[in-house]
C-alpha cells in the first residue's frame, strides 16, 4: 500500500516537473511571438472595423449594403472598438514597457 502511494506521488511529482519545464520553454521561446501575433490581430481587427463601421466616428467608407451585410460579424467587438477608438491617446500610450 505504501509503495503504491509512493509510485503515485512520484508520478504526479514528475508530471508537475515536466509541466513546469514545458511552461518554461514556452515562455522562453514562444511567449514573445504569441504576444506579437495577438497584437497584430487586434490592430487588423481595429482596421477592419474602421473600414466597415467608420461612420460611427464620422468617416464614411463603405456603402450601406456592405455595412449591413458585415454588421452581424462586427457586433461582438463593436463596443470595445468604439471605446478604444474614442479614447484620447498621447505619445506614452505607444511606448512599450
Amino acid at each position: 500500500m505504501k509503495q503504491a502511494r509512493s509510485k503515485e506521488g512520484l508520478s504526479t511529482h514528475l508530471a508537475r516537473i515536466w509541466r513546469g519545464f514545458k511552461d518554461f520553454l514556452y515562455g522562453f521561446f514562444m511567449y514573445g511571438m504569441v504576444q506579437e501575433v495577438v497584437g497584430r490581430k487586434i490592430e487588423r481587427e481595429r482596421l477592419f472595423l474602421l473600414f466597415t463601421l467608420g461612420d460611427f466616428l464620422g468617416m464614411p467608407v463603405f456603402p450601406g449594403y456592405y455595412k449591413l451585410r458585415l454588421l452581424p460579424y462586427c457586433l461582438p467587438g463593436l463596443e470595445r472598438w468604439q471605446r478604444s477608438s474614442s479614447r484620447p491617446k498621447d505619445m506614452f500610450t505607444h511606448l512599450k514597457e
